[in-house]
């Protein structure tokens, strides 16, 4: 969760002034045109490969149109979109929704100036998205962590890093042709090693563990009961189709012998405990980038976290609260539904612009799971 003042906290549950802002960077950092929301909408999902996506109509009051001209135009041009409120004593206090680069826009002049600007914005994922413009590798013996950097130097270089995990695992030989996807080969390796490679909400590259959904401290608390708690509506949903809740991962690779390692659900309480009435529902997955048993449960137990926490999700629509990141855990609680579990935030979407400054936003949350594992 983003950190904020203490009124910020208190107040973001109920009504309030809200302020957005809009701003353009030029590749080298540089500052460009700040601009008003007019209107829009935004989508952050832990579950895409492009985690943060909006399409906005923007007014810059001023910009000239050259200088806006140049600002879409610039390859690299970064947008950064914060939404916050109006402190009682007329400060302005904002948070990042999200960061990405320009993927589309236009101008168009008008007889009375120039019309509101629509653009589209990606984080820049979409640099590993491309395919490969030569053959490349990763040599045996090197740790998976350095060997996902140096693919991501080679291809993406310009893509600007986060958060890194350390590992204490190393890769076999790999080698990939020339027009291979970039972004499936790191996001399988940082599977191979428990972890997920994404961008944050300011267009950082994180290379960090699948974040647990158990364990950890809450970072907000919806009281579905309870007035003035933010919360407008909510829909709890289960889906036990075709989900499993065993994930046995198998590593295979001729430099070696066969290593295996699983994860289940060993929570007794758990509707998907699997010693019990669900039974035991497994997934079977085969790589060649894993060596060690150790490595295969770190595998195991993170698949385990993403397939199994999507089996029973909570869906709010809530104030707007710009407080809120991917990742947060987040207590739910209900006395009328008998619910009182973390949950951890698995999308935000929503409207943006004063056209539709009152609209709720969404919020997907996925349940915990207490991962079981077992080196075979």
């Amino acid at each position: 969760m983003h950190a904020g003042s203490e009124e910020f906290a208190a107040t973001v549950g109920g009504d309030y002034r809200s302020h957005e802002i809009v701003e353009f960077f030029y590749a080298e950092n540089d500052p460009g045109p700040v601009f008003d929301v007019v209107g829009g909408d935004f989508v952050v999902d832990a579950s895409a490969e492009i985690r943060h996506s909006a399409s906005f109509r923007l007014v810059a009051q001023d910009s000239t149109a050259a200088e806006l001209r140049e600002a879409l135009r610039a390859p690299g041009t970064t947008l950064r979109y914060s939404r916050g409120m109006v402190l009682s004593d007329g400060t302005i206090e904002t948070k990042r929704v999200l960061t990405g680069e320009i993927a589309s826009g236009s101008i168009r002049l008008a007889r009375n100036g120039i019309d509101p600007l629509p653009v589209t914005v990606l984080d820049s994922f979409t640099r590993l998205q491309w395919p490969s413009t030569s053959a490349f590798g990763v040599p045996a013996g090197m740790n998976v962590v350095t060997g996902i950097r140096k693919i991501v130097e080679k291809f993406a270089p310009h893509v600007r890093w986060a958060d890194i995990m350390s590992t204490p695992y190393i890769s076999p030989a790999l080698a990939f042709a020339t027009e291979t996807q970039v972004s499936g080969v790191v996001k399988d390796l940082a599977q191979s090693v428990g972890a997920s490679i994404h961008m944050d909400a300011f267009n950082f590259l994180n290379l960090a563990p699948i974040p647990r959904t158990t364990g950890r401290a809450n970072s907000w608390e919806f009281d579905l009961d309870t007035e003035g708690s933010g919360v407008i509506s909510a829909d709890l949903q289960t889906n036990y189709d075709q989900v499993p809740n065993v994930v046995v991962v198998t590593g295979q690779h001729s430099s070696g012998s066969t290593v295996t390692a699983e994860a289940a659900d060993g929570a007794p309480a758990s509707p998907t405990y699997h010693r019990g009435e669900y039974g035991r529902r497994p997934v079977f997955k085969r790589t060649e980038k894993v060596l060690t048993t150790g490595q295969a449960a770190a595998m195991a137990r993170g698949l385990l976290e993403k397939v199994l926490g999507g089996a029973e999700t909570v869906a709010l629509e809530i104030v707007p609260n710009p407080l809120l990141t991917l990742g947060d855990m987040c207590l739910v609680r209900s006395e009328r539904l008998g619910v009182n579990d973390p949950f951890i935030v698995e999308a935000i979407s929503g409207s943006a612009g004063r056209e539709e400054i009152g609209v709720p936003w969404r919020l997907t949350l996925r349940r915990g799971v207490i991962p079981e594992t077992v080196e075979l």
